[in-house]
């Protein structure tokens, strides 16, 4: 069984819908909000083809790894597309929009029938080339039916407007807004304009309010999991550990990562020592972006408001063209271990430069960062989150433990119950798996992995009837669910309704054309 659709860590909520784009705060903050416009930040989504950034398309054509499936990029007068050839299938796709500000890259989103989907070819500035998206990176065919991450589009995007009751549908456009606008750090601007309390200065909070505006989207860690009964989405001026539970491997380094700046800082001596004064604000201005010629001497400034005003030795006796540039030496720029072709600066401040040799801690447990508390609960869907996400046997034993006292505690919590269901199901337990997924179902009909798994359980016991209902409202909720289209195709088939079996999976191909499962099916029901 085990289709594991269905994340049970929830990203944070998008901002209320009476967020404002910047031009409301432009009458009373005008050259705060002109200067922010060019930051990334503010660049950080929109639609693609769209703002000043432009992508080369000299290096438009590229393979997977071994050669398998051949990619090609090119702009044609109504935007950006991507050829793929797989075999014998070819196809073209839009790029409809983009996440990232260029800085560093760009990942795309294409969107049929107003459901989202990640693209398999990202842009890589420093290169200028094009290349797999990170996560696609070792596969040899290609994936067109990874969905948009909820996470990604609230980092990067302002007002997410998803359809209710869909996995990854949203409407047009998915979000009001591109990049990050005023209110992600600030609060809620009508409620400021009308006279109230509504804008807070992140400078001004106490250090774990302060933090946590940076952390919303700076602070991934290992898994993210949403509190109990926790309702109302994080707004600034909270404390984030009121809202999720942020864990890491304990003893484990802080690989270098695309968001991870704020878990390597509190690794810092720097951050260690400072007693809480020490933020991302300390040396970020999150309102302009600095010009390349000024970066040294301004982060050196930044350093000097906490040690000595002498001039560096090591650039002294190395005469580095980079004089006193504090940076070079002690915020590198690593390789990113999440993104290919891509560095990025080291915020774990080392006092010397590391090396590859150096031994470092052994991995063994997940513990929540420092700040946030955990109950049994929220460590237990840790661990199985990533249990099921790596299929680590033994993380999935430490989950159950966690699990099925939760459960005993709180046998309606769902998020509970979904996890613990899947492991049942892992570990060869499916008739305990089917029992929890109808309790599932029958709380909240639109939890799609137990609707799946449901029916699959029903088919196996010949209640084709149900499973196919329940199939079809899978999909009408998340059409590229390939496991639950296939088994709807052979439900219907052996129903004897050949022709709707065929067009479910003609319905599939509009989604997926290179599924080998759906064509191999398609053929084998048209006959030769």
């Amino acid at each position: 069984m085990r289709h594991g659709v269905g994340a049970i860590v929830l990203a944070l909520s998008a901002m209320p819908s009476s967020a404002l784009d910047n031009k409301a705060c432009e009458p009373c903050h005008s050259k705060i909000v002109q200067s922010y416009s060019a930051t990334g930040m503010a660049r950080s989504s929109g639609r693609a083809g769209s703002g000043p950034f432009r992508e080369s398309l000299r290096d438009g054509a590229f393979t997977s790894p071994a050669g398998a499936t051949e990619y090609k990029v090119s702009k044609q007068p109504n935007g950006l597309f991507f050829d793929f050839r797989q075999g014998d299938v070819q196809g073209q796709r839009q790029l409809d929009y983009f996440v990232g500000s260029g800085i560093v890259g760009r990942s795309y989103l294409t969107s049929i029938d107003g459901f989202l989907f990640q693209a398999p070819v990202s842009y890589y500035s420093a290169a200028a080339r094009w290349g797999l998206s990170p996560g696609f990176e070792r596969s040899e065919e290609i994936n067109l039916m990874r969905e948009a991450e909820p996470g990604c589009l609230n980092c990067h995007t302002s007002e997410v407007q998803p359809t209710p009751g869909t996995s990854n549908g949203y409407k047009s456009p998915p979000f009001l807004h591109d990049g990050v606008t005023c209110e992600r750090c600030h609060g809620a601007a009508p409620e400021h304009m009308t006279g109230g309390s509504g804008i807070v200065n992140p400078a001004k909070l106490d250090a774990a309010r302060r933090d946590s505006i940076c952390a919303q989207c700076h602070l991934p860690g290992a898994v993210e999991i949403a509190r109990s009964g926790k309702q109302r989405a994080y707004r600034p001026g909270d404390r984030l550990s009121d809202s999720v539970v942020v864990f890491v491997v304990e003893g484990a380094s802080r690989a270098t990562t695309v968001n991870g700046h704020f878990e390597q800082l509190a690794q810092s001596a720097c951050w260690r020592s400072s007693a809480g004064k020490l933020w991302c604000g300390t040396c970020h201005d999150p309102h302009r972006t600095i010009a390349e010629v000024d970066k040294a001497s301004f982060y050196r400034s930044r350093c000097q408001t906490c040690h000595q005003q002498a001039a560096c030795k090591a650039s002294r006796q190395a005469r580095l063209k980079e004089h006193d540039n504090c940076i070079t030496c002690h915020m590198p720029r690593t390789p990113a271990v999440t993104v290919q072709h891509a560095a990025f600066t080291n915020h774990s401040i080392p006092r010397r430069p590391q090396t590859p040799d150096e031994p470092q801690p052994s991995a063994s447990l997940l513990a929540p960062f420092p700040g946030f508390a955990s109950t049994g609960r929220e460590l237990g869907l840790a661990y199985a989150t990533v249990a099921i996400r790596d299929n680590d046997r033994a993380w999935g034993m430490r989950a159950f433990d966690l699990l099925r006292e939760a459960n005993a505690n709180a046998p309606d919590d769902i998020k509970v119950s979904s996890r613990l269901a899947q492991l049942y199901d892992r570990m060869g337990q499916e008739q305990t798996a089917c029992g929890f997924y109808g309790r599932i179902v029958a709380a909240d009909a639109t939890q799609n992995a137990a609707a799946v798994n449901l029916g699959i359980c029903l088919a196996k016991d010949g209640n084709l009837e149900e499973s196919i209902r329940l199939w079809k409202g899978a999909l009408q909720r998340s059409p590229a669910l390939e496991s639950a289209r296939v088994n709807l195709a052979v439900a219907q088939y052996r129903k004897g309704d050949a022709a709707a079996a065929r067009a479910s999976l003609r319905e599939g191909l509009k989604f997926n054309p290179v599924s080998t499962k759906i064509l191999q099916l398609l053929r084998e029901m048209e006959g030769p």
